[in-house]
């Protein structure tokens, strides 16, 4: 399967590509004042506004600082973009390495000398998923 690789924090993650819409280097993030704790923000792509989610809280992972990079992926209630602390890439995941224990996850993938999670985009922004954070 073709997905886009994520970088988040120490971990790798990755988004079925048929999902991505695109990635954004160094999105111009706005605040949103009374958004959850996992909304970032919001960023103007092209005169639509889409939400910039942290994608480790959004996993329970922690915080990211910032969202030097953005992958835009359309959801099931629209675009939102997953925020990624390293350029994220494309890869090929064919080497199933077990399940994921994530919530989120749909399974783990050998991939260059370590194990990406492949994640369920629908479950991880999910709004129940969203508020808890």
């Amino acid at each position: 399967m073709q997905a886009l690789v994520l970088p988040v924090g120490a971990d790798r993650y990755a988004l079925e590509l048929a999902d991505v819409r695109e990635v954004v280097r160094g999105p111009a993030i706005t605040p949103l004042p009374g958004a959850p704790a996992a909304v970032l923000g919001a960023l103007n792509l092209r005169g639509a506004v889409i939400p910039v989610l942290d994608t480790a809280a959004l996993l329970g992972t922690g915080r990211l600082g910032g969202a030097p990079f953005a992958a835009v992926a359309e959801t099931e209630l629209g675009p939102a973009a997953l925020a990624a602390d390293g350029e994220p890439a494309t890869a090929v995941l064919d080497r199933p390495a077990g399940r994921s224990e994530l919530a989120a996850g749909c399974g783990r993938y050998a991939l260059a000398g370590g194990v990406v999670t492949l994640l369920d985009l629908e479950a991880l922004v999910a709004p129940d998923r969203l508020a808890a954070s």
